[in-house]
């Protein structure tokens, strides 16, 4: 039937008409992970769609006297309940109390690494840090290898598992007893105490099941212009001086209203590689390249960047700057300002290059921003005036062809719209550069 996958189906049979089926959710899931020492997440295929139903109907199909229904509700309400993600597992009233293995494992890595980090203390006078301890485990043995590793555990379960107890249990003993070498020092037993022992439980009933994988940030390279003219930084109203103070004024642009970043203002800047491999007019773009898990982020050529740049800002049209329609002119001044120096922030050579570039990481997006700037110099006898009286001056905002606002904005007019804090990065280098 449409619309009823095997969970629904599971459902309806056990609970409406007594079938021994199992069901199986994420709740569900959770329960599995701590009851048998599970090291993945609950949404693995392995887990979720294939192994954890087996496991299910080892509990659920036991006796088939018709209860199949009431255990897959009591499964499901269990999980979310007393085995939810804040669980303790020692809960008297978790009628699983006794049965977690996921609390065993607990104990049993807590004891492992005390008698680990004593023995080295005593032995040769140092006091080991989780790196240390964890380098003693086998992860290899714990897990199984070749022909009889475990299929249902993630490949890097076990290692997430035992550095997720053992670094909660460095915290605990840090907020229990202040300075953790002077504990480790003074402890005479290896064993634990009945509290320490509840500690370990819940550290390790925590631990399971491992938190899924994070999706891999999407990269994107921009070439960004930092673009400054002397201004007045309040326009068209003087001090009480008299006197209007000059300040740089930065040419800024306002993102689309949807969108990252949506309505925000920013340098200008234009995406010249992204690691979605998408079709860019017509074209297909480089497609990224994968080491280690890792998208290596290519390094676009200095040339490539500033004509994608200089073709930005020359279509970037100001008529009201020239008192003409000579749109030429105004592309000429870009032009000729956007023969500017990279933002050099010298750590380690590149190719054509002696500095890295900026790095701005989002959520799910990391900016790789390699800056240009530069700075426009007015003559008297420029046949380009700006008019500085106010705001709305076509000289300072004007609108794109595509309807993007752009405005001239001094770093008090950044602090009163409140830019990114990628904005405020990228003008604390070009600072940093001029000085």
């Amino acid at each position: 039937i449409d619309g009823i996958g095997r969970y629904t189906a599971s459902a309806v049979a056990s609970i409406a008409f007594g079938v021994s089926v199992p069901v199986v959710d994420g709740n569900v899931c959770r329960v599995l992970s701590r009851l048998t020492g599970i090291a993945n997440h609950i949404k693995a295929p392995i887990f979720k769609d294939d192994l954890g139903w087996k496991l299910a109907e080892q509990i659920v199909c036991s006796e088939d006297d018709g209860h199949a229904g009431d255990v897959n509700q009591a499964l499901m309400e269990l999980g979310a309940t007393y085995c939810a993600p804040s669980g303790s597992g020692i809960d008297d009233d978790d009628p699983l109390k006794e049965f977690y293995m996921s609390t065993v494992i607990g104990r049993s890595v807590v004891e492992a690494m005390m008698t680990i980090m004593m023995v080295e203390e005593r032995e040769n006078g140092s006091i080991m840090d989780v790196n240390d301890v964890l380098a003693h485990f086998n992860h290899e043995t714990m897990c199984g290898d070749g022909a009889d590793k475990c299929r249902l555990c993630h490949s890097n379960g076990v290692p997430s598992v035992l550095a997720q107890i053992c670094q909660d249990w460095i915290d605990y003993m840090a907020s229990e007893y202040g300075d953790v070498s002077s504990y480790i020092k003074q402890r005479k037993k290896m064993t634990l105490s009945k509290i320490e022992k509840e500690v370990a439980s819940k550290i390790g009933h925590g631990a399971f099941p491992v938190p899924p994988p994070k999706k891999a940030k999407r990269e994107e390279v921009l070439a960004v212009a930092a673009i400054s003219l002397l201004a007045p930084e309040t326009l068209g109203r003087k001090s009480k001086n008299g006197e209007e103070k000059i300040v740089n004024r930065w040419l800024m642009v306002k993102r689309p209203k949807e969108g990252l970043l949506a309505g925000q203002w920013e340098f200008p800047s234009v995406c010249v590689w992204d690691s979605t491999d998408k079709q860019k007019d017509g074209k297909k773009g480089k497609k990224a390249m994968v080491k280690n898990g890792e998208v290596v982020i290519p390094i676009v050529k200095a040339l490539e960047r500033k004509r994608s740049l200089q073709s930005f800002l020359e279509n970037m049209t100001i008529p009201s700057l020239l008192g003409s329609d000579d749109e030429n002119q105004i592309r000429r001044l870009f032009k000729v300002t956007c023969k500017s120096k990279r933002i050099n922030l010298s750590q380690e050579k590149t190719a054509n290059s002696t500095s890295p570039p900026l790095e701005h990481i989002f959520s799910h997006i990391r900016h790789t921003m390699w800056v240009e700037h530069g700075h426009i110099q007015l003559e008297e006898d420029d046949e380009i005036s700006f008019d500085f009286s106010s705001f709305e001056s076509s000289s300072m905002s004007w609108k794109t062809e595509d309807g993007r606002e752009v405005r001239w904005m001094s770093e008090l007019d950044m602090k009163k719209v409140g830019v990114t804090s990628g904005v405020k990065k990228i003008l604390a280098a070009v600072l940093k550069k001029r000085k």
